[in-house]
């Protein structure tokens, strides 16, 4: 038995010394970055600090981060919330090891999971320990390690106990905003209970087919990762995107002649992938902040809010150029295959409308939303999407024609959209 497990162990360990030793930089930097934005948000933003308590809207900003969290791990997560070995999986299974390498690995992410409730709770009572501070860290203990615990259930059911696994998460966010004590230990509690006793003493019913896979895929990519091997990191990643399961395909949707082309921008648009839409609310939502608040006061250059909002808005700029560049790749990909041979039996000008019209409905609930997060005018933020909504109908007929000047005018024309961006703030 200590020759199974510290095999495990060992085989972590040299993993985790070769992603040190390869991607320290990266590892340091993110650290240094969290660091600085935790520390700039908590004390300079929200007034936190040792021994001072966050004033109420704060904390509800807090309690909204945490509710995120688990549905992001619910609803979008992909991967298995609890990860074993994939030669554990393949060699152990059958055998009483597994069950108890399952449950360190259970133990495992309780822990995580405690400490990250501790430093939020640490955060809302200004590191006082008291009895305030054990409430609220019982409470996120037991919201965070539900929210992993669904996020296991739902991977391996199918059904009903999906739509189960989402109402818990309803109703235990619905508690972690309770005014009453009573009721939120009510919510979260059952909510914790039951995850607890569904995942340890109910009979085990993994989806192997779906875990075996998915472990195997994440397993090869670390091991790649460790030794530095990118070439194979790129050819693993693109075998199983290939691969992977698709939720939407034409036939799921009411194909016609006329809206075929709109049906496959956007299919192709939502596969895209969840990390690419994470990744460009992280540049709105960071530019947001730079704008509305004192995240970056102290530092030099930046720090000054003169420079401070012109930053904001290039990195809410930065988000809708790159959705313009999501769209028109895909024009892009679609156009040369039409040119190898593909019989496309629609017009370019029903091409180009089709990419126009998502690309609209995507800026216009993109733009009402950064409207409200920074507080601009409703008039501007209506005269920003029309603007904006010419430049790209513009930029994407360019695409199309191909015309002798088109990297010139596509300059302009971005240079121009960030311009646009001032009414925001305007």
């Amino acid at each position: 038995m200590t020759v199974v497990y510290g095999a495990i162990i060992k085989h972590k360990l040299r993993t985790a010394r070769g992603m040190l030793k390869h991607f320290w930089p990266s590892f340091l930097g993110l650290l240094l970055g969290v660091a600085f934005l935790g520390y700039q948000l908590f004390v300079v933003v929200m007034g936190g600090g040792f021994g001072i308590a966050l004033e109420p809207q704060y904390i509800f900003y807090l309690l909204c981060a945490c509710v995120l969290l688990n549905g992001y791990r619910l609803l979008f997560k992909q991967t298995p919330a609890i990860r074993v070995n994939a030669a554990t999986l393949h060699y152990l299974y059958h055998t009483s090891y597994f069950r108890k390498i399952l449950s360190a690995e259970y133990l495992l992410s309780l822990i995580k999971n405690m400490l990250l409730a501790m430093l939020v709770a640490g955060f809302i009572c200004g590191f006082q320990y008291d009895s305030l501070f054990l409430w609220n860290f019982l409470l996120l203990s037991g919201y965070l390690y539900s929210g992993i615990l669904l996020s296991w259930i739902r991977y391996h059911v199918k059904g009903e106990l999906r739509w189960v696994t989402i109402a818990c998460y309803f109703f235990s966010s619905v508690g972690l905003f309770a005014n009453i004590y009573a009721m939120r230990f009510a919510l979260i509690g059952s909510v914790t209970v039951w995850t607890v006793y569904y995942v340890f003493f109910k009979p085990r019913n993994l989806n192997l087919v779906k875990y075996r896979k998915d472990i195997a895929f994440l397993d090869t990519n670390t091991a790649s990762a460790s030794q530095y091997d990118m070439v194979k990191m790129s050819q693993i990643t693109a075998e199983h995107n290939a691969n992977r399961k698709r939720r939407f395909l034409l036939y799921h949707l009411p194909l016609k002649k006329n809206n075929a082309i709109f049906i496959k921008c956007l299919i192709e648009t939502i596969r895209a992938g969840s990390r690419i839409w994470i990744i460009l609310i992280v540049f709105l939502i960071i530019g947001v902040l730079i704008y509305r608040t004192s995240i970056l006061a102290g530092l030099p250059v930046i720090g000054d809010p003169a420079v401070a909002t012109p930053l904001g808005v290039l990195l809410i700029m930065i988000a809708y150029a790159n959705i313009g560049e999501i769209l028109k790749k895909q024009l892009n990909t679609l156009l040369e295959r039409h040119r190898l041979g593909l019989f496309l039996p629609v017009s370019h000008r029903q091409i180009f409308s089709s990419y126009i019209l998502l690309g609209s409905l995507v800026y216009i609930v993109l733009t009402i939303f950064v409207g409200l997060l920074m507080g601009s005018k409703s008039y501007l933020t209506l005269i920003f999407f029309t603007l904006y909504s010419i430049v790209f109908a513009f930029d994407v007929f360019i695409e199309i024609r191909g015309r002798k000047f088109k990297q010139p005018i596509q300059t302009v024309l971005r240079i121009f959209s960030l311009m646009l961006g001032f009414l925001f703030v305007a």
